[in-house]
This record gives structure tokens, C-alpha cells and sequence, in this order.
């Protein structure tokens, strides 16, 4: 899988005309975490077509973010064109602790639509990513 690849470059490129807001900061483990994408490029971005939001994961120990991946796509499928606007997208944590956690969106720019995002021939690949958000283990 090439995102988790994709994710370490391009934060390098976050740009700041695509946005991530949650409406929360805590979120029970597991829990779906509803985020709106705001795409004020002026052009369609171009999305992976499952595990669309990757969640990162602060490990204070190493003193960064680190990918928390569920295991990516089982079938290859065409990346997803988000045109100008506001778009609802989702993703989730579990974990048994206490947790920081941001949402990562990596998307191409000029990308060959019917292809997956690793696929299409992308210009550039870039990164948007959301506040700090806690994940909190259920509690029993």
C-alpha cells in the first residue's frame, strides 16, 4: 500500500486551501469521527478510494505522528474526485487508552480520472490535516 509512504512526504506540502474540521475533540474508541473537507484548490482534488482519511497517532515516546492504518484497500479501486466545496467524510481509532489523534486527507492534484490515486498519474500530491482530536477507551 503506498499511502502510508504518501503521508510522510506531502505533510512537508500541507496546504492550507484544503481543510479538515471535526466538530468534537474527544471521541469514544472506535467511534466513527465525522470530519467536513473544505476544497477551496479551484480544482477537483483526487482522494484514495477507501481508507479516504488516514488517522495518525502522537506517540509522546518518539516525540511524533505516527500512520494508524486498518489495513488498506482489498481491492484496487478508482480515486475519488472531490470537487470545490464541502464534503463529509469519516474514519475512526480504536484503541485501549487515552489517545491523541489527527485525520490526514493526502490528495493528488491533476490526476487521470479511473485510476487509483497510486495509479492516475498525479502532478503533485499534497496533505490537509485536522486538529488534535483525543481517543478515549469505552468504558465498561
Amino acid at each position: 500500500m503506498i499511502l502510508p509512504l504518501l503521508i510522510a512526504v506531502p505533510l512537508l506540502h500541507a496546504d492550507p486551501t484544503v481543510t479538515i474540521e471535526v466538530g468534537r475533540s474527544r471521541f469514544p474508541s472506535g467511534a466513527e469521527i465525522a470530519a467536513s473537507v473544505t476544497n477551496a484548490m479551484g480544482e477537483t482534488i483526487f482522494v484514495p478510494a477507501c481508507e479516504t482519511m488516514q488517522v495518525e497517532v502522537f506517540d509522546a515516546d518518539q516525540g511524533r505522528w505516527l500512520p494508524a492504518s486498518s489495513g488498506g484497500c482489498k481491492e484496487t479501486k478508482p480515486a475519488v474526485g472531490l470537487t470545490e466545496g464541502t464534503h463529509s467524510l469519516t474514519a475512526s481509532h480504536v484503541t485501549d487508552r487515552f489517545t491523541v489523534v489527527r485525520l490526514v486527507l493526502v490528495f493528488g492534484l491533476r490526476c487521470r480520472e479511473g485510476f487509483s490515486l497510486e495509479m492516475a498519474g498525479c502532478e503533485e500530491f499534497r496533505a490537509a490535516t485536522s486538529s488534535n482530536i483525543t481517543v478515549a477507551p469505552v468504558e465498561e
